[in-house]
């Protein structure tokens, strides 16, 4: 996970969740605290913190206790913010993931964000979902600071690889409080050098059961955004190059199946094209690539295709080292994509020379 190192490190807890941080989860792993706001009230307004298929000029806009206490203070400021959880039942800490470039919004933009919403009717979604799981949905009737107060594009969330990630014997947060705090820089060391992944004793059979049970929505895709996204890219394919043969949602008969969008180039180069939303594009490509093998490959077929996966996520350095080490071990002929479907451009591609993207 490459952490962007040129903009203020920040630390930051949220409420526990087990549905991703995409809509809320109930009061199971929450705080005990009977004062405690998310006790009282069986949510805390991160629940939708990744829940980036609401978005207002491009960006999601989400809400972080820490930054709430004191909006007016950080008001206008950028942060890279290190997310962390505490599971109150198991009396375990996790690290969630980043969230780059984040901008703290003025109480003005806050409040227009939160009239928007109500106007979208994205509101009442929201007290739909909290009335699901037996939380107060009327602490959403009236707008205050914990609603909204920052901003950031979908693609700046990052989660860690393969989901939570519980802290290691030497991670210890000393503050358990919601605040704003600056990041240790043992923690980010022992970050950037080994990117937290869990190996040897550091967790039992029981916590490993945890993880899987509790972080299982990790691996659903955002459904909405990847018909966005298909249908941009294959607006933007189709801008590009009008003499190609274009198809969406192009059949297979052999396998009862389609792929997301396939060309044939007027050089002849044929690709196979695969939209994925996960959270972890680490995660996509593992999905991804099994795909496109079948979608190539089976049962006997051997034509020359270049395989894409088409992600909204950044490509990171160990992303790329990947592919290329993919591409010269198997001798494939894999790719990757991150595009902009909102204003239907391509902001990055690795190994995708032959496609003539530029």
């Amino acid at each position: 996970m490459n952490i962007e190192v040129d903009m203020e490190l920040k630390m930051a807890r949220i409420c526990w969740n087990s549905n991703s941080w995409k809509k809320p989860s109930g009061r199971s792993g929450k705080s005990v605290d009977l004062s405690s706001y998310e006790n009282i009230n069986g949510f805390g307004h991160e629940e939708w913190l990744f829940d980036v298929e609401k978005l207002i000029n491009g960006y999601h806009y989400g809400a972080l206790q820490p930054v709430g206490k004191h909006q007016d203070v950080y008001q206008g400021q950028n942060f890279n913010i290190l997310l962390y959880t505490y599971k109150a039942d198991d009396k375990d800490w996790y690290w969630v993931g980043w969230l780059n470039n984040v901008e703290v919004i003025s109480k003005d933009e806050s409040l227009k964000i939160y009239d928007e919403y109500r106007k979208n009717g994205w509101l009442d979604i929201m007290k739909n979902e909290l009335l699901e799981v037996g939380a107060n949905q009327n602490e959403l009737n009236t707008f205050s600071n914990y609603c909204f107060n920052i901003k950031i594009k979908p693609s700046d969330t990052l989660f860690m690889n393969n989901g939570l990630q519980l802290f290691s014997k030497n991670q210890k947060i000393t503050h358990n409080r919601y605040t704003l705090l600056n990041i240790d820089q043992n923690i980010l060391n022992s970050m950037q050098e080994s990117n937290i992944e869990i190996i040897g004793n550091d967790i039992n059979n029981n916590h490993k059961k945890a993880i899987l049970k509790t972080f299982n929505s990790y691996s659903k895709e955002y459904e909405f955004t990847h018909g966005l996204i298909q249908d941009s890219f294959y607006d933007y394919l189709i801008g590009k190059y009008k003499n190609d043969k274009i198809y969406k949602e192009a059949r297979i008969t052999k396998l009862n199946c389609s792929i997301d969008i396939y060309q044939e180039k007027e050089n002849g180069l044929k690709i196979i094209y695969e939209i994925k939303t996960y959270m972890d594009l680490k995660y996509s490509i593992r999905i991804g690539i099994g795909q496109l093998l079948e979608y190539g490959y089976y049962p006997n077929r051997n034509k020359n295709y270049k395989l894409i996966i088409v992600s909204n996520k950044y490509i990171e350095k160990d992303i790329k080292e990947y592919i290329n080490n993919l591409n010269v071990i198997f001798n494939l002929n894999i790719g990757i994509i991150n595009y902009d479907y909102i204003n239907k451009n391509i902001i990055e591609t690795y190994n995708c020379e032959k496609c003539d993207f530029a």
